[in-house]
């Protein structure tokens, strides 16, 4: 079975807000893998549950109870996830696509898709169908093929209480030196090439 990212997040320092209702976290993983990259910057709005009930595809931090190895103990861990199901949905997987209600879901946005053969410990493209209990959500990680979520965990959903907050900003990380270089290197040919002058010298010296 293929390692799978864990979906934990790191804090980060700041806040935004004296009241803590919006806080920074930083995304330690690639379970969100196309669409937060590894150490993004995500801005979460933790008040912003407090009178609504999360959405489908909302992007969300939830706390659940974790045991990192099979033995070990319980951990309390804060995750970062996309919701797919509401309460009282039948929710399931066919060939790697979702379904609600037995009903095919369309899914607004990129997702890194399950291999055409499944993993014998990782069944990613099909799940039966699962109920989800009142106030209670389904969420997956955009990265399908390589990490864990409700399609894993036991049980499979998580309580409303336990949604922590709204991911409502994703600041990506800043591009490694080299690549920073290259994107101001080709940055300064765009601006020259909007200059005609610069083109006929460009054309001369070729």
């Amino acid at each position: 079975m293929k390692l799978l990212f864990s979906v934990v997040l790191i804090f980060a320092e700041g806040t935004f807000v004296a009241s803590g209702q919006i806080r920074t976290k930083t995304a330690s993983t690639g379970s969100m893998l196309p669409n937060i990259p590894i150490n993004s910057i995500l801005v979460v709005d933790e008040s912003y549950y407090s009178n609504r009930s999360p959405s489908r595809f909302d992007i969300v931090v939830a706390h659940r109870e974790d045991k990192p190895f099979p033995h070990a103990d319980l951990v309390s861990i804060q995750i970062v996830a996309r919701v797919v199901g509401l309460p009282g949905e039948v929710i399931s997987i066919r060939k790697g696509r979702l379904y609600v209600n037995g009903r095919w879901q369309k899914e607004p946005f990129p997702t890194r898709s399950c291999p055409l053969k499944d993993d014998e410990g990782f069944p990613c493209r099909q799940m039966p169908p699962v109920r989800i209990p009142s106030d209670h959500y389904f969420l997956l990680a955009d990265n399908r093929p390589e990490s864990e979520d409700s399609r894993l965990w036991s049980p499979k959903t998580i309580p409303r209480h336990d949604v922590l907050g709204k991911v409502v900003r994703i600041i990506p990380p800043p591009p490694p030196p080299n690549k920073a270089l290259q994107l101001t290197a080709r940055q300064h040919v765009s601006q020259v090439n909007f200059c005609p002058s610069a083109r006929m010298l460009i054309a001369r010296r070729s």
